[in-house]
């Protein structure tokens, strides 16, 4: 069974969340948990931290979007950074990469919240 740990912290004053592990159709319910429960503390913006991620499937891919939809409703912007080769090629090939600010690095998240 694949595992996901999920460690909140900040990123040029917003709130992060960094994925290690796998986020796929066993894991991505508790990503969505805590994105929902993020939201309802009036946090509109988020960072996903995702360097040590290493794989999603489709599920896990269905909600990042979901999290980019709700996020995007609520006035806020949702980051993604650090996303190594495998994850960049998921997002391309499916088709959903342009749906995300997408950034380099950490250093890149502030510009990108502007």
């Amino acid at each position: 069974m694949s595992q996901l740990e999920i460690h909140p912290g900040t990123v040029a004053g917003a709130r992060c969340l960094g994925l290690r592990g796998e986020l796929t159709i066993h894991t991505a319910p508790e990503l969505r948990s805590k994105i929902l429960r993020r939201l309802k503390k009036r946090a509109p913006n988020l960072a996903l931290d995702l360097t040590e991620l290493e794989m999603a499937d489709t599920a896990g891919v269905a909600t990042l979007i979901e999290a980019q939809q709700r996020i995007k409703q609520n006035g806020g912007k949702l980051v993604l950074f650090g996303l190594g080769p495998r994850m960049s090629q998921m997002l391309e090939m499916t088709r959903v990469a342009g749906m995300f600010t997408i950034v380099e690095s950490e250093h890149h998240v502030a510009e990108a919240l502007e």
